[in-house]
């Protein structure tokens, strides 16, 4: 993948076809950067992007059951981590420790321990039952969040595939400020079309040359 796109290569693109568009309005930069940060959310969101998998290493502690999620440079999207593993627990055939949604949890607290390892994400935390000892590897699995950018030279966290969609999504916006809401539609639907949208060609694409899951080996993180 070439590098990283930045907020003033966005800039540049949304400009210009704002300029192409031929629309009179007025935009502060405020409003476009906030339109193009906005596109970046909803393109990350769409699907679950390989290219936004990823792996940190944390420790356990105090007995404690939950535990706040990957904060920056290495945040996870909320409710992103799709997997766990703690260092020496036995999965069986598992991948990891069974992710649960939270009144499945709650069940398997009050139950007790039946030797079945379980997590659940909830309210911007993720959960561990039973509860692992002090000082264990543990090791998160999920998807990273798109990063705010701020500052001309910021760079995405998405490769230069989604710079269309992401820049489609943030003129869409700008041309429904400018009340042309038919013009507005017509670029939302070239990128979130389910059927033939630019994103969804694009997961097509993506799931069929990456069919598995994060591969690495998770990078030792604190936060």
């Amino acid at each position: 993948m070439a590098t990283n796109s930045t907020l003033q290569d966005y800039r540049d693109d949304l400009d210009s076809r704002i300029s192409a568009s031929k629309v009179s309005g007025f935009w502060t930069q405020a409003f476009k950067d906030k339109a193009l940060n906005d596109g970046g959310k909803q393109a990350c969101n769409a699907y679950r992007w390989p290219f936004l998998e990823l792996a940190l290493t944390t420790q356990s502690r105090d007995a404690k059951e939950y535990y706040d999620y990957p904060a920056a440079p290495n945040a996870f999207s909320v409710d992103s981590i799709y997997q766990i593993n703690v260092e020496s627990e036995d999965y069986g055939d598992a991948d990891g420790r069974t992710r649960v949604n939270w009144g499945e949890f709650q069940k398997r607290k009050n139950l007790g321990d039946d030797g079945t390892y379980v997590f659940t994400n909830h309210n911007g935390f993720y959960f561990l039952y039973p509860v692992p000892a002090d000082g264990l590897e543990v090791s998160l699995y999920g998807l990273k969040q798109w990063r705010v950018l701020a500052n001309a030279g910021d760079e995405s966290v998405t490769p230069t595939d989604l710079d269309d969609s992401i820049v489609k999504i943030a003129l869409a916006r700008c041309l429904r400020k400018a009340k042309k809401y038919s013009e507005a539609k017509a670029e939302l639907l070239e990128v979130l079309d389910p059927q033939v949208g630019t994103l969804s060609q694009l997961w097509a694409k993506v799931h069929e040359e990456s069919p598995g899951g994060y591969k690495g080996n998770a990078q030792s993180s604190r936060w």
